[in-house]
């Protein structure tokens, strides 16, 4: 007679067959395509199970709105129109502690009466749609009464809820911006708000759900953590740090130039001596343009893209068709501000830029709008090195590797176009390092591996 096996050896091969079953669902929703390998030797089984079944509750939830799942619930929401000022007042309360048990918790309200907020989350915030997943006690949703960055919403921000600190960054990164005066708002509210712990002390499932958005990148206690602690010598060889930096400081030592008529660009003159002084590239790396000693911006990609990562981080802005530094930007040639100068640009580059213009390969929006999530699980499988022709099935979510296949053409596969939008700009971070394979008209990327600079600038806090 055969004994049984082990518990902990049944309850593995169970784990095991859990995980088979969720790939091949998950395979199933992407037309056949989300073909997994297998995982990093270091990730726990149970740790992948709790990861697939989270992507699979998000790739096939329907769209409701939190109105209607108060409803389902069993509260229906009043009208404001059907309420008097009094019985609004009394019936906020019920909405926010109806909210809270569906894990959804209020913020930014004390500008706000409370029959103005009673208004303002029937018509407008839980109306608006979102996906029908049931959370648990270990994740929420963060309502955000002045976050739907308006311009609105924006200037409620500025005035009641920004600290002096923040306000100064701020106008020192839009000088322009007619900053609204500080003011103490007019009700005391959200102390009294329903609360949950940080993101940080979430486990698995809320903590996916932080990643797959673009959540505040330079928050120091979110999910995802850009440190600021670099130091000068750590990146200033690296390519995009280098070529803002030299930008920079060219354009402190110049005081100002003035932009080009036609497109307002930089001109000539200056690009001419930001390139020379940067690294000499190969003459077979230079654009067509370029061979021929045109100095136009755009004619040299380096200088180009240094310049919009200047002006998106609030480091340049360009006034009265002149360029110049901005407060915020001289204050970024001092070494000791390297770490934060390096975040800004990374931030500016895979956030608030789209990816798409420097590659001019088709846009597929959402493999830039869940980079959090890629990069976490970069940490996981390009410890050593990795072929790039395995990375989107090890990285990506089945609906962002579905787009990818639509986007490949005869010349360019899913990994390629991958390679391009996502690892190459890693690369010119200095945080992946590239193994090249020479094809017959041209070189690729074959394989991939994370750099030590990886782990010191980039942290992930998603619980076990």
């Amino acid at each position: 007679i055969m004994s049984e096996p082990p518990r902990d050896e049944f309850e593995e091969k169970l784990l095991r067959e859990r995980i088979r079953q969720l790939r091949e669902t998950l395979d199933s929703l992407a037309d056949g395509q989300a073909v997994f390998s297998e995982p990093a030797e270091d990730m726990p089984p149970e740790m992948e199970l709790a990861f697939l079944e989270r992507v699979l509750a998000f790739e096939t939830a329907g769209r409701t709105t939190w109105l209607k799942r108060l409803e389902e619930k069993g509260y229906l929401m009043p009208p404001p129109e059907s309420l008097t000022d009094d019985e609004l007042g009394l019936e906020l309360w019920q909405v926010i502690q109806h909210l809270a048990e569906l894990r959804v918790f209020l913020y930014s309200t004390d500008h706000l009466s409370e029959q103005e907020l009673y208004r303002e989350l029937y018509n407008d915030l839980l109306v608006q749609e979102t996906l029908d997943l049931d959370m648990g006690e270990d994740s929420a949703c963060h309502l955000d009464v002045v976050g739907s960055g308006s311009e609105e919403d924006t200037a409620c921000w500025l005035r009641y809820y920004a600290d002096d600190e923040t306000r100064q960054e701020w106008i020192e990164q839009f000088p322009d911006y007619t900053l609204p005066p500080r003011e103490t708002p007019p009700y005391d509210r959200d102390r009294f708000l329903p609360k949950r712990e940080g993101l940080e002390h979430d486990p698995l499932e809320g903590a996916i759900t932080a990643l797959l958005t673009f959540a505040d990148w330079t928050a120091s206690d979110g999910p995802f953590r850009l440190s600021t602690n670099l130091q000068a010598a750590e990146v200033s060889d690296i390519e995009i740090f280098r070529n803002c930096r030299v930008l920079l400081e060219t354009l402190h030592e110049a005081g100002r130039v003035k932009a080009t008529a036609n497109l307002g660009d930089l001109p000539r003159a200056f690009n001419k001596k930001v390139n020379e002084a940067l690294p000499e590239l190969p003459h077979h790396d230079l654009p067509p343009a370029l061979r021929d000693n045109t100095n136009n911006e755009r004619s040299i990609p380096r200088v180009h893209q240094a310049r919009l990562l200047c002006k998106e981080a609030g480091l340049l802005r360009k006034h009265r068709g002149h360029f110049m530094l901005t407060r915020k930007g001289e204050s970024m040639l001092a070494p000791e501000k390297a770490g934060i100068l390096y975040r800004d640009l990374f931030v500016a580059l895979f956030r608030d830029t789209n990816l798409a213009y420097f590659d001019y390969l088709p846009e597929l929006p959402i493999l830039q709008q869940t980079i959090a999530l890629t990069l976490w699980r970069l940490s996981f499988v390009a410890r050593h090195w990795i072929d790039l022709d395995e990375l989107p099935v090890e990285v990506l979510l089945p609906s962002v590797q579905s787009d990818l296949l639509k986007a490949e053409t005869q010349y360019l596969s899913g990994a390629d176009i991958l390679g391009y939008r996502i690892i190459d700009p890693l690369a010119a971070f200095g945080l992946v390092e590239k193994m090249l394979k020479k094809e017959k008209y041209f070189t690729r990327t074959k394989a991939i591996r994370l750099t030590p600079l990886f782990d010191r600038f980039l942290s992930f806090h998603v619980g076990p």
